[in-house]
């Protein structure tokens, strides 16, 4: 009678093991997505530790949850010089808090911020952005 038991956890557990497999290959195929978009941005440039793509939860400022995908950015007075329409925010599904505050951020905040379906916290303040905000921001 046991061994019957035992048969139908090992069946249970085989069954299970390519919906796990999906998830990870998943999350992974996110994680990738998300250290692409974060190196195209150049915003670590001088940043050694940033040349290891694979190690982008290791990034200054780059909060990842545990399964590898970013959470948080916090780059405030950090340095950079740039427009925000060359990042892609439609990359990041788990991102709870942007804090981009005191850089040198310019042009206007771009529509695509409004897909961050997740985000709770978001600050550009300090920055030379211009322009309308755009209407997208309601969907956070």
């Amino acid at each position: 009678m046991d061994v019957g038991c035992s048969g139908v956890v090992v069946l249970m557990i085989l069954a299970i093991a390519p919906v796990a497999k999906a998830a990870a290959a998943k999350e992974s195929a996110v994680n990738l997505l998300e250290a692409e978009a974060l190196l195209k941005s150049g915003w670590w440039r001088d940043d050694t530790a940033a040349r290891n793509v694979s190690a982008h939860c290791q990034w200054r400022g780059i909060i990842c949850n545990d399964a590898g995908s970013v959470t948080d950015i916090l780059l405030p007075n950090y340095g950079i010089l740039d427009g925000l329409t060359n990042f892609s925010f439609s990359s990041f599904p788990n991102l709870v808090r942007l804090d981009l505050s005191g850089n040198n951020f310019y042009e206007a905040i771009p529509y695509q911020t409004g897909a961050l379906s997740k985000l709770t916290y978001l600050n550009l303040s300090l920055n030379d952005l211009h322009g309308q905000l755009p209407s997208s921001l309601v969907n956070l």
